[in-house]
């Protein structure tokens, strides 16, 4: 799932859907795994903070409002191992073993 959550319409805690549909996709041993561009918490840059509003406006972006700590909420609610990092601007995770 690299680079698809911040093009997904509305929310982060809208977005949690695509977790719960994937989840019982998944085996046993397979791990769920991706990137996303964070939103305007996120220490951007003043280029990035310009392209953020171009591309949110345009709605080729949705993630104003996407936080490193919300991803983390939804993620441990459906799994049980959650890895996650922040590098610059990007939520890196992984995720595997679905909570019963």
């Amino acid at each position: 799932m690299s680079y698809l959550l911040h093009c997904l319409p509305g929310p982060v805690c809208n977005k949690a859907i695509l977790f719960e549909n994937l989840a019982p996709l998944l085996s046993d041993t397979g791990v769920l795994f991706g990137s996303t561009i964070l939103g305007a918490e996120a220490d951007h840059n003043r280029l990035s903070r310009q392209l953020m509003r171009i591309y949110n406006g345009k709605g080729v972006f949705s993630n104003e409002d996407d936080r490193f700590e919300d991803l983390k909420a939804i993620l441990t609610r459906q799994f049980q191992n959650v890895r996650m990092e922040q590098q610059g601007v990007v939520a890196l995770f992984s995720a595997s073993v679905l909570r019963k």
